[in-house]
Order: structure tokens, then C-alpha cells, then sequence
């Protein structure tokens, strides 16, 4: 199993974004993206960059902890994530 840490991000912005009423254009214009460019964001298609995470969580006014939250079942007891390879040796 893979895990897309984009992919994560991306859904985890644009469920924040839903819940607090802002549309994706407002999104992009704050962060001075085009709607279609921030909406690739979004969706997992273009990896973003940390000044854009930045400005997301400015627009969606949260910490960008509230973003970076990642459900803990995706981990193993050790800290590795399910799915990754263990190096024993």
C-alpha cells in the first residue's frame, strides 16, 4: 500500500476550505493562483509548495498544523507508516 502524502494534503484542504464556506476562487485569488491552477492543487494534481500551504491556512484562517493532520491509522505503532518497507538490518 502507497501512501500519496499529496494527496492526503490536497483532501484535507479542500475539506477545511468546504467547512469554513470559502469557494476555490477566493482560495486563488489569495494566493494568486488561476482558479483551474489552485483547483489542480486541490485535487492532488500538483504538488504544493510550502508558501502556498502558508497562504492557504492564512485564507482558511487556521494553523497550518490543522492542514499537516494526518488520521493516526495510517501509522504503525513504531511511527512508520502502514505500508512502507521496514529495514531490519
Amino acid at each position: 500500500m502507497s501512501i500519496n502524502h499529496n494527496e492526503i494534503i490536497a483532501s484535507r484542504i479542500k475539506e477545511l476550505r468546504i467547512k469554513k464556506g470559502i469557494s476555490q476562487k477566493t482560495v486563488a485569488d489569495f494566493i494568486s493562483l488561476s482558479p483551474n491552477a489552485y483547483s489542480r492543487v486541490e485535487n492532488g494534481y500538483t504538488q504544493i509548495t510550502v508558501q502556498n500551504l502558508y497562504l492557504i491556512a492564512e485564507c482558511l484562517n487556521i494553523k497550518i498544523e490543522e492542514i499537516l493532520e494526518i488520521e493516526k491509522n495510517v501509522f504503525n505503532n513504531d511511527g512508520a507508516i502502514f505500508g512502507a518497507q521496514k529495514n531490519d538490518g
